[in-house]
């Protein structure tokens, strides 16, 4: 994981290796100051599981398994004091 420091357009790595697997097609949200990584694909195929950080360098995994099917493809916001997981599919590529 990598992150920008604006304006000075200088890349740092906050971390050598995070805690979940190496995956595309999740998404990532903030949500009341912690980010939050959700769901996506990896070599093992779809995941569900939840990981969430304030700092970008120390993660902590919420839940393994969501209510929901593992997905990617799908859209996460922060809305209204909540958060939203919306649409993707379950279907592997």
């Amino acid at each position: 994981m990598r992150l920008l420091e604006v304006p000075a357009d200088d890349w740092t790595q906050a971390t050598s290796s995070a805690p979940w697997s190496a995956r595309g097609y999740h998404t990532s949200v903030v949500f009341r100051d912690w980010m939050w990584v959700i769901g996506g694909i990896d070599s093992e195929g779809l995941q569900n599981d939840v990981w969430y950080s304030s700092d970008g360098s120390s993660w902590t995994q919420a839940t393994s398994s969501t209510p929901w099917t593992g997905r990617w493809g799908h859209n996460s916001v922060s809305y209204d004091g909540k958060m939203w997981v919306l649409g993707g599919t379950d279907n592997n590529p």
